[in-house]
């Protein structure tokens, strides 16, 4: 078999169950682009932030109240 050969075996125009799904990819890409907006980096970035803190919450909470503490003392 050539490639010719290989090649008209596949059909050129989409089948009839095809179509459905090629609207729901579509509007799944139109998502997609919609996520990535301008403030997507800002919220990867938050997303970045909270997993990193949510695990030591009591040490950050902690961390946190000592600096303000140690701001209004030296002020």
């Amino acid at each position: 078999m050539n490639a010719m050969t290989a090649f008209a075996a596949i059909p050129q125009s989409p089948s009839a169950e095809a179509l459905p799904h090629q609207a729901e990819l579509l509007r799944h890409v139109a998502q997609c682009r919609a996520g990535r907006s301008r403030w997507f980096s800002a919220a990867a970035g938050m997303e970045r932030l909270h997993d990193a803190l949510a695990p030591r919450f009591a040490t950050t909470v902690v961390a946190a109240a000592s600096l303000l503490w140690l701001t209004f003392i030296w002020s």
